[in-house]
């Protein structure tokens, strides 16, 4: 909990969505993250990650999260 709130996880993120966008030249990327972890669906909003739909696996609640590439380049130029 002492590295919360310092920016790690966006920077990894950023640098993971660079890596998938600008190298391997892919246009959009998802993800799913637990339904209640308000803090990752936040970080990953940072990177430019929308909300696309509620998805249920295994008895939990997921959130369905994605990104284009134009709404990336756009979150990087902020």
């Amino acid at each position: 909990k002492e590295y919360w709130s310092s920016g790690y996880g966006t920077d990894t993120v950023n640098t993971l969505l660079s890596h998938l966008f600008i190298t391997l030249e892919l246009d959009r990327v998802y993800l799913h993250t637990l339904s209640w972890n308000y803090r990752a669906q936040a970080s990953f909003g940072k990177s430019g990650f929308k909300t696309v739909r509620d998805v249920k696996r295994g008895g939990q609640d997921f959130i369905l999260m994605g990104v284009l590439r134009p709404d990336w380049e756009e979150s990087q130029s902020e």
